[in-house]
């Protein structure tokens, strides 16, 4: 399985590497990102908003607890999204 991670938070990063145990690459840039079967992403990134809107049905993401607009037009698209504080637990299994 390969999944691709948009996280510029570096202890995040470290957090879902370990919840992922190794199986993930981490991206600085969304362009030329190949093939993927999951990508991970913040919803309120704007630079990721629009490749998870081309991928959403691909795309696993978190957000702000206080943002749950977002969060519902992302779901309403496909998008599984989980706000930050309980999205490390439901990681792995999101990505089966």
């Amino acid at each position: 399985m390969r999944i691709i991670a948009f996280v510029p938070d570096l202890f995040f990063r470290v957090k879902i590497d370990a919840a992922l145990k190794g199986n993930v690459r981490f991206v600085s840039s969304l362009e030329n990102v190949g093939d993927f079967d999951f990508f991970i992403a913040g919803l309120e990134d704007a630079r990721a908003q629009k490749f998870i809107e081309k991928h959403p049905r691909k795309s696993v993401c978190f957000y702000s607890h206080v943002n749950i607009e977002i969060a519902r037009r992302a779901r309403e698209m496909g998008v599984k999204a989980f706000p930050r504080s309980s999205f490390l637990e439901k990681l792995s299994e999101a990505v089966k």
